[in-house]
């Protein structure tokens, strides 16, 4: 690639995050019944935990009250596993276009839990430091490695590759990032504080569309950088 070629990419501008949303939804349509299939296992985690944890609200008896207890909190470790199983599906829906079975997806998913959690965990932790140094370097963090899942997803690159490679991408364009992922935080999280609805919201479509719009970024950005 010549100078001229390497200069025009690096002004190359991120479609508008309007744009990104219609993408993103466009999407979100025509992956709706298996997207609502998925969901529905979250749902029905959200619903057992709820269930627990007002079982335990309304009694008085403190036998009732350590054995719920200690059954809630097996639920809400496995709901946890549960609920990654079925994220790390929605990025693999996106990537398996022609799979569209959830029997199929969950089974691609849980095949790679362990590196796709992996991947999550150090997301967390670095973002987590950077917060404790100051609010400023762990958002920084947070944006540089926001799409870290997707680089392992979509370019099977594990542990601290995945968020090395997501840091450059990222470069270059951290305010048009941050900018996309703050639009799309502000309204979803306007729907998601929705008493009732939100709740529901969050998982139907909010979560959904979240791991699309990621992608939607994460391959725009792609194509600016490449």
């Amino acid at each position: 690639m010549d100078n001229s070629t390497a200069s025009f990419k690096a002004n190359q501008k991120l479609i508008p995050p309007s744009d990104l949303f219609k993408k993103s939804f466009e999407f979100y349509k025509s992956r709706l019944y298996v997207i609502t299939k998925l969901a529905l296992i979250c749902f029905v985690n959200f619903a057992i935990i709820s269930f627990l944890m007002e079982a335990i609200g309304r009694s008085s008896d403190s036998i009732f009250i350590v054995g719920a207890g200690l059954l809630a909190l097996v639920v809400f470790l496995a709901s946890l596993v549960v609920n990654v199983w079925v994220q790390a599906a929605f990025f693999y829906l996106i990537k398996e276009k022609d799979t569209v079975s959830v029997k199929n997806l969950l089974a691609i998913s849980w095949n790679n839990i362990f590196s796709y959690s992996w991947v999550m965990f150090l997301m967390g932790i670095v973002s987590l430091a950077g917060f404790l140094l100051l609010i400023i370097p762990g958002i920084l963090f947070s944006i540089w490695f926001s799409l870290a899942l997707y680089v392992f997803v979509f370019e099977d690159l594990k542990g601290m590759k995945a968020l090395y490679k997501s840091k450059d991408l990222v470069k270059g364009y951290w305010w048009p990032v941050f900018g996309r992922l703050l639009f799309f935080g502000f309204f979803m999280g306007l729907i998601g504080m929705i008493p009732v609805f939100g709740n529901i919201a969050n998982i139907f479509f909010i979560m959904p569309m979240g791991v699309i719009y990621g992608y939607f970024l994460y391959d725009d950005l792609k194509r600016v950088k490449i």
